[in-house]
């Protein structure tokens, strides 16, 4: 058996895993990263891509305290992209600048009224009709929208352009790993290479980002976090004349009636994809019932589009979060260590550089003694998940 001592072995390589992944390479950490299925596979990929500063939490009219916790994310993403940042994202693609809100005409004044205030001037502007978005200038829509300063990312960039320089360091596992726990510590990770070698690696930390996955892989642990599931069901559509937007409906309520964002699929052709208030509900329909009820909200919502000879399909997700007393949403991100594990769960895309500090946060400094690691050559190297428009 061969074993390695290394400073830090990641699970999961999610948005929050490659992060942490980059930074501890930077600061001089021999660590790894393991994915029992693909890069971005799971929560990440089947994100949209949003880049979230709250304002998603405000329409309630008052911003909430998870609209206040992630305010600053899209400046340090901006930062970031622009080479200016603690990582380096100047490869990963902006689909859109900016998101949107808009009003159907029946959102309450004390809401447009509230995005309309001073208090978001910098964050949130009324725009005119010539400012609108294409999809918005039709004669036929009546309602307002509001331009937020949050940023839309294209998922498959922003992953390629951390799996480039850290791909000889994400490595795919499979059911012949096995995590060896002593109560909260766990002793070792050991691992059948394809060879039909044994490896055996211990490290001073074990950071665990795999979103629901966590649940699996620390269930021998004494008193590991909780987790708790949150799903959706996610919509892709495409439609004769369809125009990309980035936006959220404005009603009345907490969330969003839709979500959409649009995506380039392996065709070239943009598609829809659809969150907010149908995914939510959707989780308690079939997929029949789940379209017919999609389809119907848009057109509400949209009358002026012809969503004729429509293309639809969906699927489910879960959110995998800590568990809450009322299992609401949590406001923050998750991070616990307990020995020498850490358990991560960013709950948004966007909160990963805040979780990656608080995790880096946590680690003893680097080993000066250097582990030869020419073994892992022989470890399969993790590929890239296809994202859900293209499959």
């Amino acid at each position: 058996m061969h074993e390695l001592k290394l400073d830090t072995v990641i699970f999961g390589a999610g948005i929050t895993g490659l992060w942490t992944l980059n930074r501890l390479k930077q600061e001089g950490y021999q660590a790894v990263l393991l994915e029992n299925k693909a890069i971005g596979a799971g929560q990440t990929g089947a994100s949209q891509g949003i880049i979230h500063g709250g304002m998603k939490y405000a329409l309630t009219g008052k911003l909430s305290a998870a609209s206040q916790a992630i305010a600053d994310m899209p400046n340090i993403w901006r930062n970031c992209l622009n080479q200016k940042g603690e990582i380096d994202l100047s490869k990963a693609k902006i689909l859109s600048e900016a998101q949107y809100l808009w009003s159907d005409g029946k959102a309450s004044s004390k809401i447009t009224g509230f995005f309309a205030s001073k208090l978001l001037k910098s964050r949130c502007q009324l725009l005119k009709k010539n400012e609108m978005p294409e999809l918005f200038q039709d004669e036929a829509f009546k309602g307002q929208v509001y331009q937020l300063n949050e940023m839309v990312l294209d998922i498959e960039s922003v992953l390629t352009a951390f799996s480039e320089s850290l791909q000889d360091f994400i490595f795919k596992s499979d059911d012949s790993l096995k995590l060896h726990f002593d109560e909260e510590k766990l002793s070792f990770v050991e691992y059948k290479l394809p060879s039909g070698e044994d490896i055996k690696i211990t490290a001073n930390h074990f950071v665990f980002c795999a979103g629901e996955g966590n649940a699996v892989l620390l269930k021998d642990v004494v008193k590991a976090p909780e987790m708790q599931k949150r799903p959706l069901r996610m919509t892709i559509l495409t439609f004769k004349g369809v125009l990309p937007i980035y936006a959220h409906s404005l009603g009345t309520n907490a969330n969003p009636r839709v979500t959409i964002t649009s995506h380039q699929n392996s065709s070239g052709d943009y598609v829809w994809y659809v969150g907010g208030q149908v995914a939510e509900e959707g989780v308690s329909k079939n997929e029949e019932e789940h379209h017919e009820h999609v389809i119907s909200e848009l057109k509400d919502l949209m009358p002026w589009i012809n969503f004729e000879n429509i293309q639809i399909s969906s699927f489910l997700i879960n959110r995998a979060e800590p568990k809450m007393p009322d299992g609401k949403r949590p406001d923050n991100a998750f991070v616990r260590q307990q020995g020498n594990i850490i358990t991560v769960w960013p709950t948004k895309l966007a909160f990963a550089p805040v979780v990656v500090n608080q995790i880096l946060g946590l680690l003893e400094k680097p080993s000066l003694e250097k582990t030869d690691v020419s073994i892992l050559k022989t470890w399969p190297k993790a590929i890239m998940a296809q994202l859900p428009w293209n499959q």
